[in-house]
């Protein structure tokens, strides 16, 4: 009897071991991290000029940081012993760094902070709620020629060529060297000056992303966001100097009046701007095309008998609630901190301010913020400068009786004066309250949440 033999098809995994594929992969895994590099790079200066100007300006800067990623690249390759975690590492925090970059500056007027990966990353559905700036098809496809190369690499199974034994201890040395090279602050310092990279470039953030490009101004930051001791400064030095002063505790028939502090989302006195003007209601000028007076209804309120007002400077505008926010409560400047950091990150214990100052005198102080509790790490902090409760989204929208209306994706001013009533109105004992709340409705994005006129 004659067979037929019919040649079997051959595994998926044979077919993927092509000697084509194995090269084209070990290809895309070599020149994967220059890519990410010049991706992010790219992205980051938004400008061909401006782009192969550092490259050809900033030639110790663009080895340094290169030299970097490929080490970093190794280290996780040598450990996972296949190319693709690194892969999908770099190209996530490289890559998708680059584009956070463009989005955040184009929003803010900021550069991407080491501290915004520390503190946002795990926010990031929330956070894109807030971008409405497309995003340039090439920058698009940037990132998809990123993903696409960790699934070519993943599907090929490339993988590191060396026994554990030889490529763990490979590993091991290449983090030692890295870290060696920054474990002190003067090796820090020579090994950023050897590759034309200095830390006095963070004291102005804006011309060290320009100068530096998005890697190597990120690595100054990342090796540079300690706060340094002042000339001067010793443990109870503060004591010190408010020992000088002598305590005047409240007088006997002092009231214990409730409290209410708001900081007003994006509020301020636009009057200010040279070569702007504006009317008010029933004013003759009102017909040559101004813009009606923002500040009037303040103004009202200002002028009535027994009201105190006046103006509150602040180092932080334009960007960044909690600089403004923390200064406001506990009389400090933010001045001291690394450009761009949010000072809470700092705080890690309980902080003398004037919240604690109101406990002292017996007040039970609450905090109220309509967006996520753990944004700037509020949850975290505000218990440490001594709030008693503090409400966020969650607990807000759960408040019976109130139904949140909203303008655009923020909880309105109107619904939230009605959470700050709520809490005044339902106190659980009969002490003063310190009512600290911080509005969301003048956030951006502005698309479609104020009428045309």
């Amino acid at each position: 009897m004659n067979k037929i033999l019919k040649e079997q098809p051959k595994p998926l995994s044979d077919r993927l071991s092509h000697p084509a594929l194995t090269a084209a992969a070990a290809a895309a895994a070599l020149i994967y991290p220059l890519f990410c590099f010049f991706a992010a790079e790219y992205i980051h200066f938004a400008d061909k000029e401006k782009f192969f100007g550092y490259l050809s300006e900033r030639g110790a800067v663009v080895i340094f940081c290169i030299i970097v990623l490929y080490l970093i690249y190794a280290a996780i390759s040598l450990v996972c012993r296949r190319f693709w975690p690194a892969a999908v590492l770099l190209g996530f925090f490289v890559v998708g760094g680059g584009i956070a970059d463009y989005f955040k500056y184009r929003m803010t007027g900021e550069y991407l902070y080491p501290w915004d990966v520390a503190q946002q990353v795990g926010k990031l559905p929330r956070l894109l709620d807030f971008v409405k700036i497309p995003l340039p098809p090439i920058y698009a496809v940037m990132g998809i020629f990123a993903v696409l190369a960790v699934i070519f690499l993943g599907i090929t199974r490339l993988s590191v060529p060396l026994r554990w034994y030889i490529r763990l201890p490979a590993a091991a040395l290449i983090v030692f060297f890295m870290i060696f090279s920054v474990s002190t602050p003067e090796r820090v310092e020579k090994t950023l000056n050897r590759s034309s990279l200095y830390l006095e470039d963070m004291a102005l953030q804006n011309s060290n992303y320009e100068q530096n490009g998005l890697c190597g101004a990120f690595a100054i930051n990342l090796l540079s966001g300690g706060i340094s001791r002042p000339d001067g400064y010793y443990p109870g030095l503060g004591g010190e100097i408010l020992a000088r002063y002598p305590e005047k505790p409240a007088e006997d028939d002092f009231a214990r009046p409730d409290i209410i502090l708001v900081l007003s989302e994006s509020y301020w006195d636009a009057r200010q701007l040279k070569g702007v003007e504006f009317f008010k209601t029933g004013a003759d000028d009102a017909d040559f095309g101004y813009s009606k007076d923002p500040m009037e209804h303040f103004d009202r309120i200002a002028a009535d008998d027994g009201v105190i007002s006046g103006s509150f400077y602040t180092t932080g505008f334009g960007g960044g609630t909690a600089r403004p926010e923390f200064e406001l409560l506990t009389g400090l400047t933010t001045d001291g901190l690394p450009s761009g950091s949010v000072p809470y990150q700092y705080i890690k214990s309980d902080f003398p301010c004037h919240v604690r100052d109101l406990k002292n005198e017996g007040y039970r102080c609450v905090g109220l913020h309509p967006y996520l509790p753990s944004f700037y790490r509020r949850k975290s902090v505000w218990p440490l400068l001594g709030f008693d409760e503090c409400l966020f989204a969650g607990e807000l929208e759960d408040i019976s009786g109130i139904e949140p209306l909203y303008r655009g994706r923020q909880i309105s001013d109107e619904t939230f004066v009605e959470y700050i009533k709520h809490v005044l109105e339902n106190r659980e004992e009969e002490q003063p309250l310190f009512v600290f709340a911080v509005s969301m409705e003048n956030h951006q994005p502005y698309e479609n949440k104020f009428a045309e006129e």
